[in-house]
C-alpha cells in the first residue's frame, strides 16, 4: 500500500505532498524499528542504522521506477530544445523534497526513542562538531571538503551500478542533520529555527549529492538502454553528466566554505 501510495506523488509534481510522505515514512520507520526490532551489537545501538535502511528501502521501488521512466523520456527527447537544469529539475527537486521531509522526520523522531536510539548518528556528531554546533579545529576546510568529495564520488558510483544508492545516501545525511537538529532543538516547536540555521550548507552540499546520483543513474541507464540508438544522443547524456558532475562540486566546494566561516 506504502509503495503505491509513494508511486502516485512522486509521479505527480505536488512536492509538499512527497516532503509529508517523507516525513511520514521516516517517523514509521524510526518507531517500528524502535517497538519491533531492536538491534545492538556489544554495547552499540544500531537502531538508528536500521532506521534509515528501512526509510530508504521503503520509497525505492517507487522511486527508482519514477526515475527510470522519466530517464527514458529525457534521452528520447531533443535535448537540444531544454537546458541542463530544466530536463532534469523534477528529479532534483523529488530527490530534495525526499530530503527534506526524511530530515524533518529524524528530527521529530529524537523526542519519541531514546538518545541511545542514535548512538552511531551522534557518534559522528562528536566526530566533527563541537557541543555548540561549531566546527571544531582539527575539523579544516580541507578535510571537510575531501570528506564531501569523496562522498560525492561515492554517490555516483553507487547510483550507476544501483540506482537506489543514491536514496540510502540521502537518508543517511537526513538522520546525521535530524539528529543534530533535535539536540540543539530541544523541544520539536523549535526544529523550525534550528533547521533554518543549517539550511544553507545544507542543501548545497545535499544538492551537490543529488547531482552526483542523477549523473550516475542517468549514465548507467543510458548506457544500456535501447533507446541510445546514436553516438550524438550518448554524448549528448555524458556532456549532461559531466557538467552535473561540475556543478555539483562546486555545490560542495561552496557548503564546505559556509560550513567553516
Amino acid at each position: 500500500m506504502f509503495e503505491r501510495l509513494a508511486l502516485k506523488f512522486s509521479n505527480s509534481e505536488n512536492y509538499l505532498d512527497i516532503f509529508l510522505l517523507s516525513v511520514f515514512f521516516t517517523v514509521l520507520s524510526v518507531i517500528l524499528v524502535h517497538r519491533l526490532v531492536s538491534f545492538q551489537v556489544g554495547q552499540q545501538n544500531l537502531g538508528g542504522v536500521i532506521a534509515v535502511l528501512m526509510t530508504s528501502l521503503a520509497v525505492s521501488y517507487p522511486f527508482i521506477r519514477y526515475l527510470l521512466e522519466e530517464e527514458k523520456v529525457e534521452i528520447s527527447r531533443d535535448w537540444e530544445e531544454t537546458k541542463l537544469l530544466e530536463r532534469h529539475a523534477h528529479q532534483l527537486e523529488l530527490y530534495l523534497s525526499f530530503f527534506l521531509g526524511s530530515t524533518l522526520g529524524f528530527a521529530i523522531s529524537t523526542f519519541l526513542v531514546p538518545k541511545a536510539f542514535y548512538t552511531v548518528q551522534n557518534q559522528v556528531l562528536e566526530t566533527i562538531r563541537s557541543p555548540t554546533g561549531m566546527v571544531i579545529s582539527n575539523a579544516v576546510f580541507e578535510e571537510i571538503l575531501r570528506n564531501n568529495l569523496w562522498v560525492f564520488s561515492i554517490t555516483f558510483v553507487l547510483a550507476f551500478f544501483i540506482s537506489s544508492g543514491i536514496l540510502f545516501i540521502l537518508a543517511w545525511n537526513a538522520s546525521v542533520l535530524g539528529v543534530l537538529i533535535g539536540n540543539l532543538a530541544g523541544s520539536a516547536v523549535k526544529i523550525p529555527v534550528i533547521t533554518a540555521f543549517y539550511l544553507p550548507h545544507g542543501l548545497l552540499e545535499i544538492g551537490g549529492y543529488v547531482l552526483a546520483g542523477i549523473a550516475g543513474s542517468l549514465l548507467s541507464y543510458s548506457v544500456e538502454s535501447e533507446v541510445m540508438d546514436e553516438n550524438t544522443e550518448l554524448l549528448l547524456v555524458t556532456k549532461d553528466t559531466v557538467l552535473m558532475l561540475v556543478i555539483g562540486v562546486v555545490f560542495i566546494l561552496i557548503a564546505a566554505v559556509i560550513e567553516v566561516i
